[in-house]
């Protein structure tokens, strides 16, 4: 059936071939540097919401900490820290919220999170009111009378699932950007040996089904165009240029033969008759 192709059509077929080869390999590999780009980011995002974890815990108990040198000075002054403090956990937990939107479980933690820091701040609040207005014995009794405990113990609880979940989830995308990387390696280090055989089978099929064809009617043209018409041409079933040039090579030679023998023939027809006539002279003659 190839052989029914023109010269064209394969070299145009043999690009084509090529270059679908081409995309193909290209599509895979971008895909594949898609998954791990998209891992990397997943991986980050993982971070980042086990460092807001970490932050929130840490303002908290900084809230606490300022909380309770207030309640043993009375100095309006330390106040701006835990102020400070406040502001960091609110922010912290809105980004934890923000953070976890697309997870449900986590979704859910972090509401029963917000609300347990929501009644913890209250207590504090409540005993610093309370220092403030009361004084220093009051307070105390207040403290005394709820520590926050309690609340604290639920909280570490829910920070702690938290971040189990996402180191959890840590450890997938990062198992995911392993072999994203292996899948993206292994691409590179199978298609472009691919690619350099496709080619290089390709570049030697066109040669040995044009160069070296051609070759051989050139070297045939010459020793016609020398004289030589002993060369024999068999016929090309190939219905492509090549073929159609071989069996026109192949007529022409026919041709030139059966030329020649007719020369030679009225060659030897015209040296018999003027024998025949030089010696029906001498007969005459005699």
């Amino acid at each position: 059936m190839l052989n029914r192709l023109r010269i064209g059509t394969k070299i145009a077929a043999s690009f084509v071939f090529g270059l679908g080869l081409f995309t193909a390999i290209a599509t895979v590999s971008y895909r594949g540097i898609n998954q791990l780009i998209e891992n990397a980011q997943m991986e980050a995002h993982t971070y980042q919401v086990l460092g807001e974890l970490d932050n929130l815990n840490a303002q908290l108990r900084r809230a606490q900490s300022e909380q309770r040198a207030y309640l043993i000075t009375g100095e309006q002054e330390v106040l701006q820290p835990y102020q400070d403090a406040v502001v960091n956990l609110d922010s912290s937990l809105q980004k934890v919220q923000q953070l976890t939107a697309d997870n449900p479980d986590q979704r859910q933690r972090i509401e029963a999170l917000i609300s347990l820091v929501d009644a913890r701040t209250e207590v504090i609040n409540n005993r610093i009111n309370i220092r403030r207005e009361q004084g220093f014995a009051a307070a105390q009794q207040a403290f005394r009378t709820d520590d926050g405990r309690e609340l604290n113990e639920q909280i570490d609880q829910i920070i702690a699932e938290l971040k189990q979940r996402e180191e959890s989830l840590l450890e997938e995308r990062s198992k995911a950007a392993r072999l994203a990387v292996a899948r993206v390696a292994n691409i590179i280090a199978y298609s472009v040996p691919l690619y350099i055989l496709s080619f290089s089978t390709i570049g030697f099929l066109l040669s040995r089904g044009i160069s070296r064809p051609l070759r051989k009617i050139a070297g045939i043209a010459e020793q016609v165009g020398s004289g030589d018409l002993s060369a024999n041409m068999p016929v090309m079933e190939r219905q492509d240029e090549i073929g159609t040039l071989n069996n026109a090579f192949r007529d022409m030679i026919v041709s030139l033969r059966a030329i020649t023998r007719s020369n030679d023939e009225q060659t030897w027809l015209k040296s018999s008759l003027t024998d025949l006539t030089q010696m029906l002279q001498g007969q005459t003659q005699f």
